[in-house]
């Protein structure tokens, strides 16, 4: 299903499902807004001859604040950005095409897909989604006909060998990254180069034992709430394939972590839903059996309310690392 605007303007439901979580979650803005601050202040803090050129961005769950943020504060830097999956790249084409009509055009045709769904329709019809889009729509655009940001639409790890990058910024990319991988980043880097790589932390790897407000992902009601969503897209004819995490050996690629702590200010039913959304972007699963688990699974948990607390780590390591 596709909903389309033109020839050659379309975008799928699970598109603008990403897009409405991206924007009312913020988890992933605050997240990525934390760790380029603590990587620009730690690149600042370099040698004074060295100077980011050319930047690489590799990122899990869509394209476009983190190369918003690094274009307006290291001026002068070309941007080059590829993704684990098609689902981001495409997303990103259509924001550097599209104009407002364009996007209030796509949201309007979405909410009649949606209405049937109480939940889903309320969170789409959110007054400040359209504006946030149209803004950042303008904003790559703008990007784009400068010629300073770069689009692959390869596997991250098939980069040019040629391509060489000051600094490399992985983002949110846990499905999809390895131990593997981040060493074949590694080669990419120039020789002052920096690979950072941005993590959800795992649940067992905590160093702090007498915390009890670890990640919002890891409570209990998310966990029902996924265990509640895989069976109801079973019993539809569709199985969610389990994510897991190959990056619990960075800690022996680098002794730099840095771990993010912060609180999301998003409503905890948002924040849940985001996260039955990305759990089921990258399946083959028909739009309406995905509309449909996620409405109901959601209505289970609108009177959830609890605090949304985010742990991330941040991973730093120089070309020369062993």
């Amino acid at each position: 299903m596709y909903i389309e605007i033109s020839p050659s303007l379309r975008l799928r439901p699970k598109h603008l499902l990403l897009m409405m979580y991206r924007y009312l979650s913020g988890v992933y803005q605050l997240g990525d807004l934390s760790a380029l601050n603590y990587v620009k202040g730690f690149l600042d803090g370099q040698a004074s001859q060295f100077e980011v050129k050319r930047i690489l961005t590799v990122c899990g769950h869509g394209i476009g604040e983190p190369e918003r943020w690094l274009s307006e504060r290291m001026v002068g830097c070309q941007i080059d950005t590829v993704s684990f999956r098609l689902l981001d790249t495409q997303l990103f084409h259509f924001l550097r095409a599209a104009r407002r009509r364009d996007i209030e055009k796509v949201f309007s045709k979405f909410r009649k897909i949606v209405a049937p769904y109480k939940v889903i329709s309320e969170l789409v019809s959110d007054p400040g989604l359209i504006p946030y889009w149209c803004e950042q729509a303008e904003k790559m655009t703008g990007l784009y006909q400068q010629g300073r940001v770069t689009v692959f639409g390869d596997y991250p790890l098939r980069i040019p060998e040629t391509n060489s990058y000051d600094l490399i910024y992985v983002s949110h990319g846990a499905r999809y990254f390895s131990v593997e991988a981040a060493m074949k980043l590694r080669q990419r880097l120039s020789q002052q180069g920096w690979l950072a790589i941005l993590t959800p932390t795992e649940e067992s790897c905590s160093d702090d034992r007498s915390r009890t407000d670890g990640r919002f992902v890891y409570s209990a009601p998310v966990r029902e709430a996924k265990a509640l969503f895989r069976k109801l897209l079973k019993d539809r004819g569709y199985i969610l394939t389990p994510a897991h995490m190959r990056y619990h050996g960075l800690s022996a690629l680098t002794s730099r972590r840095e771990r993010i702590r912060f609180n999301v200010l998003a409503s905890a039913v948002a924040v849940l839903i985001g996260e039955l959304i990305l759990s089921s972007l990258s399946e083959h699963i028909s739009e309406r059996a995905r509309l449909e688990a996620l409405n109901e699974t959601a209505s289970r948990f609108t009177d959830l309310s609890a605090s949304v607390n985010e742990e991330l780590d941040l991973y730093l390591m120089g070309k020369e690392e062993s």
